[in-house]
């Protein structure tokens, strides 16, 4: 009897180690198998491109009324990133000119003041806030920027305070706002243009000005060139 029980135990013992065994190998391949998938999902997910770029471009000036100018042109450098799936953000330089046709219109007096002929020049930088709608290979984007300009009074500008090169400049607050397209030609190569509206308070620098910001009309057009590899690139090859 005693003999039979120790048989009977022995049985049990050995049954309840084979279904462990088979129950944790089951586990393992279950693991093994979620891991891959998890593998194969990562892989296959995309990668964001969150590179530092450069963006040079030119820029059509369609001057405010109250400069009382002619249209312009400039050109400038971008240096930016990508910050996140819809923003960019982006520190441009530029430098712009255009043909005064007489003083600006800032005082209704400055319309009578005695004048031959000059150009203005603007130079200056903002901080650019690049939204975008979709990062396809045609990629919509709203922009606003912030930041700084200093215009020169030049040519015969002889009453103050336009009274020639070194007296005749002054630094004001400047504001953009417009929406762009971008269009991706290869990895490291983007055409860009965008269309901007652009307020400048140089009118409050003068005493007495009757006009409290210049409207401009910017048209910009360039490209941008990413810097390194495009990250998912060297995985895809």
């Amino acid at each position: 009897m005693n003999k039979s029980l120790l048989i009977t135990a022995l049985g049990l013992f050995l049954a309840s180690v084979t279904v462990t065994e088979k129950a944790g190998a089951e586990t393992g391949l279950s693991a093994h198998d979620s891991t891959s998938e998890e593998e194969r999902s990562d892989s296959d997910a995309p990668v964001m491109d969150d590179r530092y770029y450069l963006a040079p471009f030119g820029t059509f000036i369609k001057t405010g009324g109250d400069r009382n100018a002619q249209d312009g042109a400039g050109a400038g450098l971008g240096v930016g990133r990508v910050i996140n799936a819809y923003l960019n953000i982006e520190i441009r330089g530029f430098w712009q000119g255009y043909q005064a046709n007489g003083y600006p219109n800032y005082k209704e007096s400055y319309k009578t003041l005695p004048w031959n002929h000059g150009s203005n020049n603007l130079q200056g930088g903002t901080v650019d806030f690049q939204y975008y709608f979709s990062r396809d290979t045609l990629a919509p984007y709203a922009v606003f920027g912030l930041g700084a300009m200093n215009t020169s009074y030049l040519g015969s500008l002889d009453w103050p305070p336009f009274d020639g090169d070194s007296a005749g400049t002054n630094v004001s607050f400047v504001f953009e706002a417009g929406a762009g397209l971008t269009y991706e030609v290869a990895d490291n190569f983007l055409l860009r243009g965008d269309v901007r509206y652009r307020g400048d308070t140089a009118p409050s620098n003068f005493s007495g000005s009757e006009v409290a910001v210049v409207n401009d009309l910017l048209v910009n057009f360039g490209f941008v060139i990413p810097i390194g590899d495009k990250p998912g690139t060297v995985a895809r090859n």
